[in-house]
């Protein structure tokens, strides 16, 4: 994906939901430059994060800065499929996020969870390995295909819900 279209369709939806009076809050990518194989991508994340901090300055939204969440860099903060985040990952995000909000001024989510014992580099290669056969292999396979990990998928809220947020 180009970056700077992606930008230009996330301006203007930006701009639809402030001009209905609608707080908004994004967040920028996390920083790939750890991740086998998703480090290549590095400069487009940036590039792009770089838009969402002139969107928001111009539209008037909150950024998450992932990118600049270190403690995103610990792999316990991710489930196994190294994508999606764990749950101690979540609460971390989701901590910055009040934080970001002004609803909390706690900076716990900060704190680097203890150090784990170096692993052999045979056992990380391993586990590459199952990783690539079990997530990586599937996916591209899809791609080859044509499909997407969400066809023949129901959605799981179909309908738009309102949110009733009270002081």
């Amino acid at each position: 994906m180009d970056p700077d279209v992606l930008a230009a369709r996330l301006e203007d939806a930006v701009t639809r939901l402030r001009a209905t009076g609608a707080d908004v809050l994004m967040a920028t990518g996390v920083d790939p430059r750890r991740a086998p194989l998703i480090r290549r991508t590095r400069g487009r994340v940036a590039t792009y994060n770089a838009h969402i901090w002139s969107i928001a300055a111009r539209q008037g939204a909150a950024v998450l800065d992932l990118w600049g969440l270190r403690v995103l860099h610990d792999w316990r903060m991710w489930a196994p499929d190294r994508i999606h985040l764990s749950t101690e990952g979540h609460t971390r995000v989701a901590s910055l996020a009040a934080r970001t909000l002004g609803a909390v001024d706690n900076e716990g989510y900060l704190v680097p969870l203890e150090p784990l014992p170096a692993r052999p580099r045979a056992q990380v290669l391993r586990e590459d390995a199952q990783w690539v056969r079990a997530y990586v292999a599937p996916w591209v396979r899809r791609r080859l295909r044509g499909q997407s990990s969400g066809d023949g998928r129901a959605a799981k809220r179909p309908l738009p819900l309102r949110l009733d947020v009270r002081d």
